[in-house]
């Protein structure tokens, strides 16, 4: 049986600018304080692609996009031993922002192994990831604003 951990913020910034943060993988450890490092994918992101993230205190974890449906939809998964990790990040344009609902399961047989391993920590890093987020593609936001015409 999935284990799942949710969260939900209002974000007043319009869904593309935080669909646009949240792909852009190689900058993932600017605003995700669990990862140190990423290798993106060199060609657009689309289901199927391939990219790896290495947490603290972890080696590097294969990753792959389940799903993608710009502005509003970025689903990730890691596949484990008996189990998979899988990541879905919905973003609801609503008046005077975004609605970023996301979340983490663990399935498989060696699921429960799992969540206690790893989704639990990442569950519980869900509200700090998601304001994370927010600050970050905040300031990109200003600051495409503050440049030149």
């Amino acid at each position: 049986m999935p284990k799942t951990y949710r969260h939900e913020l209002f974000i007043p910034l319009p869904a593309e600018t935080l669909f646009a943060a949240m792909t852009d993988i190689a900058s993932w450890p600017a605003w995700d304080v669990d990862l140190v490092a990423t290798s993106a994918p060199t060609e657009a992101l689309r289901p199927g692609s391939k990219f790896s993230i290495t947490p603290k205190g972890a080696g590097v974890v294969a990753m792959e996009i389940e799903d993608i449906q710009a502005p509003t939809l970025f689903i990730d998964r890691a596949k484990l031993p008996l189990g998979m990790i899988r990541g879905t990040h919905e973003l609801r344009p609503v008046e005077g922002g975004t609605l970023l609902v996301h979340a983490v399961e663990t399935r498989g047989p060696l699921g429960f192994f799992w969540d206690r391993v790893i989704t639990r920590k990442i569950g519980a890093g869900l509200a700090e990831q998601a304001a994370a987020l927010a600050r970050y593609a905040a300031g990109i936001s200003s600051a495409s604003k503050s440049g030149p015409p």
